[in-house]
């Protein structure tokens, strides 16, 4: 009975992980995040019409992030609405957006520079 308990608790263990990665502190503007072999590389915020965050708007905005991954240019969106999607495929991998900061509050960040990109890769 012990060898029965011990078994599924390893394998509930195991269904309960996370598998996807991501880089601990989230990216800058041209950094690069490598998983199994696969360069994924934050190349820009090609543009930022997300809502700030002191506005009453009637739709959240979006910003598109374009990502370098080998040699194909792929975008990745802060929301799931209008038609825009926060994940995206590359090869057998699926990259998915989790954040992108700061969110506009006080305007638009000064620079590129100012943008910090969190991602998952599944």
């Amino acid at each position: 009975m012990k060898h029965v308990l011990s078994f599924c608790f390893f394998g509930l263990l195991i269904l309960s992980c996370d598998k996807s990665q991501s880089p601990p502190d989230g990216l800058e503007v041209g950094q690069t995040f490598t998983v199994n072999d696969t360069r994924i590389t934050f190349s820009q915020v090609e543009n930022d019409s997300r809502c700030p965050c002191e506005a009453d708007c009637i739709w959240e905005g979006v910003a598109t992030v374009r990502l370098l991954a080998g040699s194909d240019t792929l975008r990745v969106y802060t929301t799931d609405n209008g038609g825009f999607s926060k994940t995206t495929t590359f090869e057998d991998k699926t990259i998915r957006l989790v954040s992108l900061l700061p969110e506009p509050c006080n305007g638009q960040p000064d620079s590129q520079d100012d943008y910090r990109l969190k991602i998952a890769v599944e």
